[in-house]
């Protein structure tokens, strides 16, 4: 379910953060959840790690507030051997201290936004280099960022370099998710029955974010990670947090006409039908999809000269660009295959197309 239809980001539950943190951890990509106080941030993220321990993964959560930190609380210089080093602080678990029995930890940045621009390029590189004072961080650690955006005071934007290598999770808040923030943090069992049965009729509508996201190779790159993780399977919908996970990458207009892109190649037939029936397999499609699964084809046959037979067979039916283009991908990828006998009856149409 995506919360508004007319906003200029996709926005989601926290109970769907909670899923979606699960598919980027699985591609390896780190997340930042973006949302006012009490919109559910922090009880999506742990509910993530409980939802680990349940599932028999053995997982800690360790949160920092940064806008009560400083650089002194990720390194600090150290005397030895007569030279000074930085060294890297003690929670951070480093890969050289890694132990096969060590839990999975969570580390929550919590108000990414809220921190000096200098502090901020430390977590960023940690985020994104994962290391901090020459050390490389432990396999076993994964990154989950929060902010507020521009619906708090006093914050410094990220850098366009830095949203290019994060995953924008717009966060919009719900009954459930504020009352247990609420009431871990204080706030009047009256104030919490006001907003529970009377609030909607007087608070402003969730705030309309700017879509920071954008498309790049790069980021394009991390969109085929979250769909190939997709496909992989998981134990739960993935369905209603495909699409804001893309725009978290990519922004609304790419990630829409890239899932559009995906459903087209869905409808295509698979290798393994095109092979089985070369001179009757379906190729009524759209350019890019019908490139898409031409190098598909390509790499899923590669390997099998008699494989590579049934690709030239399919070929000899495609446009004449994608003629040139399996010949050229094929003979490259599998030499043998030029002495198929449909390579050279494909050699000859492309030349006859050219």
């Amino acid at each position: 379910k995506i919360m508004s239809s007319e906003s200029k980001v996709l926005k989601i539950t926290p109970q769907q953060a909670k899923r979606a943190i699960a598919v980027l951890m699985k591609s390896k990509i780190p997340p930042v959840l973006v949302g006012p106080v009490g919109c559910g941030k922090t009880t999506a993220i742990e509910d993530f790690v409980s939802a680990l321990n349940k599932n028999g993964i053995n997982a800690v959560l360790e949160t920092r507030i940064l806008s009560q930190m400083d650089i002194s609380n990720f390194s600090l210089p150290k005397e030895v051997e007569g030279r000074v080093h930085e060294v890297c602080a003690e929670w951070i678990p480093l890969e050289k201290d890694a132990k096969e029995n060590d839990p999975l930890t969570v580390i929550f940045f919590d108000e990414l936004d809220r921190c000096d621009q200098m502090l901020q390029n430390v977590i960023l590189n940690i985020l994104l280099g994962r290391k901090i004072a020459n050390e490389k961080i432990s396999d076993k650690v994964v990154f989950v960022g929060a902010m507020n955006g521009s619906s708090d005071m006093y914050t410094t934007p990220l850098s366009k370099a830095a949203i290019n290598r994060l995953c924008m999770l717009y966060i919009s808040g719900d009954n459930e998710s504020y009352d247990k923030w609420a009431s871990e943090n204080g706030i009047s069992p009256e104030r919490r029955a006001f907003d529970k049965f009377a609030g909607h009729q007087v608070l402003e509508a969730d705030e309309d974010f700017e879509d920071q996201s954008f498309a790049t190779r790069r980021s394009l790159d991390f969109v085929d990670r979250v769909v190939t993780s997709i496909n992989k399977g998981f134990n739960f919908d993935t369905k209603d947090i495909m699409l804001p996970m893309m725009a978290g990458l990519i922004g609304v207009p790419a990630s829409i006409q890239y899932k559009a892109f995906i459903d087209l190649y869905k409808e295509a037939e698979t290798p393994d039908q095109i092979v089985a029936d070369p001179d009757n397999a379906r190729i009524d499609y759209e350019p890019s999809v019908l490139f898409a699964v031409t190098t598909g084809l390509i790499e899923y046959a590669k390997d099998d000269t008699d494989l590579c037979e049934k690709v030239y067979q399919y070929a000899m039916r495609l446009p004449a660009e994608y003629k040139a283009t399996v010949l050229a991908m094929m003979s490259d990828k599998n030499p043998e295959s030029c002495v198929c006998p449909s390579y050279i009856k494909l050699s000859k149409l492309a030349e006859i197309s050219d």
